[in-house]
């Protein structure tokens, strides 16, 4: 019976969820445990020739950058397309739970670099901001309205 029971080292868990990880976690990254001793930050540039890239990775293999202790694992890469002229950086995140399962989630973040090609985009812009303030001052008032009729501590 002895033999069979894990003799590996335990770890605290790192795990700020139970389930299945939201996105709104994903993109949050506590830095007590980003770039430390036991795993540091890796960066693998784009102009780097395939065997190094797999050299790279293969120096990570052997050095255990990935251990147990691991608790998520963030790719990410930029593309650029130029028809639309648009920037895309994507987010690869891998969480790990400590009942071995891996959840990933992929979320591809884009914007244009000229979001403006016309003057008619710039007025339908202000256009809204103007409504948005419309409504927040209208919104405003009766908030303001309430609060005279009931009081602020029963109004709100």
């Amino acid at each position: 019976v002895e033999q069979a029971m894990h003799r590996g080292k335990c770890v605290p868990s790192a795990l700020d969820y139970w389930l299945i990880p939201e996105l709104t976690q994903a993109f949050k990254m506590s830095t007590t445990y980003t770039n430390t001793d036991e795993g540091k930050d890796q960066l693998l540039l784009n102009r780097w020739d395939q065997s190094k890239v797999r050299e790279k990775l293969r120096d990570l293999e052997n050095a255990m950058w990935f251990s147990p202790s691991t608790a998520k694992v963030e790719i990410t890469f930029v593309t650029y397309n130029a028809h639309q002229d648009l920037v895309t950086s994507t987010y690869v995140f891998f969480f790990l739970n400590t009942g071995g399962h891996i959840h990933k989630i992929v979320e591809p973040v884009s914007f244009f670099l000229h979001p403006y090609d016309q003057a008619i985009d710039y007025i339908f812009d202000i256009f809204w901001a103007i409504l948005i303030l419309k409504l927040f001052i209208e919104e405003s008032i009766e908030l303001v309205k309430h609060w005279c009729q009931l009081g602020l501590l029963k109004g709100t």
